[in-house]
């Protein structure tokens, strides 16, 4: 609970960071500091600082053309496979790019307090970079993520759903109650659209 004297330990820290991942890894810690504090707008700014030290680039609050592009590659980048593959995903084996899997996990709560385009631009980056560069043990919450809003976003509620489902099985084979417990709350989010609400509030349940 000491806020101003962790604050204090990271901006030495930033003082410290050479490299540009290590610059990155600090401003991950300034997002989780600003967002325990309820200071979203300086919480997405930090987190989009960091991600532009490793290449990516996003702004504060994306157009819909910007969310349908990030979106548009995601199919893109499937190919054509079926959206199971994301089950044999090799690893992901960049530093840079798992620093920005970190990055963008921490990022995309505080985003939805600031703008609900750039939560969309966040989950589908995250997609992006796992089909791209390998799954990371984040990329579950990145793909039940984009379950979630392609629904009530894109239209496609059923896809969603099962996307969410196919992430939330993937997650629970992993030894991390975090990531367990992000997707399933994503998947209590996602099935209010198609399922009865006992499966979503049992889901809730789960999650807690």
């Amino acid at each position: 609970g000491k806020l101003a004297e962790t604050g204090d330990m990271v901006q030495n820290l930033l003082l410290l960071a050479k490299r540009p991942i290590d610059v990155a890894a600090a401003y991950r810690l300034k997002v989780e500091l600003h967002a325990v504090g309820t200071e979203y707008k300086e919480a997405v700014q930090s987190g989009l600082m960091a991600l532009s030290q490793l290449g990516i680039d996003i702004p504060p609050h994306p157009s819909a053309e910007d969310v349908n592009a990030e979106y548009s590659k995601v199919w893109i980048n499937l190919n054509g496979r079926p959206i199971d593959v994301i089950a044999d995903l090799p690893p992901m084996v960049d530093p840079a790019r798992q620093a920005s899997m970190r990055l963008l996990a921490e990022l995309w709560p505080p985003s939805y307090f600031t703008d609900f385009n750039l939560v969309v631009m966040v989950v589908c980056k995250m997609v992006n970079l796992s089909l791209l560069h390998g799954s990371t043990h984040l990329s579950n919450q990145g793909f039940a993520l984009l379950g979630w809003l392609m629904g009530p976003v894109f239209g496609r509620f059923d896809e969603g759903y099962r996307l969410c489902q196919l992430a939330y099985g993937l997650a629970a084979q992993r030894d991390s109650v975090l990531d367990h417990g992000r997707t399933c709350l994503t998947m209590a989010l996602t099935s209010s659209w198609t399922q009865p609400l006992d499966v979503s509030l049992g889901k809730f349940r789960d999650a807690i």
